[in-house]
């Protein structure tokens, strides 16, 4: 029997793209930022904080893990200035977190990730893989 390539579909479409399912996303977000919460206190964080303890290495990690957020975007397509947004944050988080005890406290206030998932949500509104239009 002979196939064709539309006769035979080994990713489907909802993946083929790369795009990280908008679950995926507030699992890293939480994973990240708001995983455990401090005893007594309403106050949560997340890896990011407690990576973040590690001299140097920490910051530079967790800026790797909240990339993915970034990535993302850009393979949803979207705008410059929203990925420039999103850059700075990382790159923000990374470069003061490396200043010992400074940079730990910085960690546990900024939420780099947190503030990209929201960028990325009004970007890309209930999971569309479209940029909004260009402003």
């Amino acid at each position: 029997m002979d196939y064709t390539e539309d006769d035979i579909e080994v990713i489907p479409p909802e993946r083929s793209q790369g795009y990280l399912a908008d679950q995926h996303l507030d699992t890293l977000e939480q994973f990240l930022e708001s995983r455990f919460r401090l005893p007594g206190t309403e106050y949560r964080f997340g890896f990011d904080a407690l990576i973040g303890l590690i001299p140097g290495i920490g910051d530079v990690f967790s800026a790797g893990l909240s990339s993915v957020l970034i990535a993302d975007a850009w393979k949803r397509g979207a705008r410059k200035r929203v990925l420039a947004m999103m850059v700075a944050n990382v790159g923000l988080d990374m470069v003061v977190g490396i200043i010992p005890f400074l940079g730990d406290i910085f960690d546990f206030a900024f939420r780099a990730t947190t503030k990209n998932l929201k960028l990325h949500r009004r970007e890309f509104p209930l999971g569309g893989h479209e940029a909004l239009p260009r402003d």
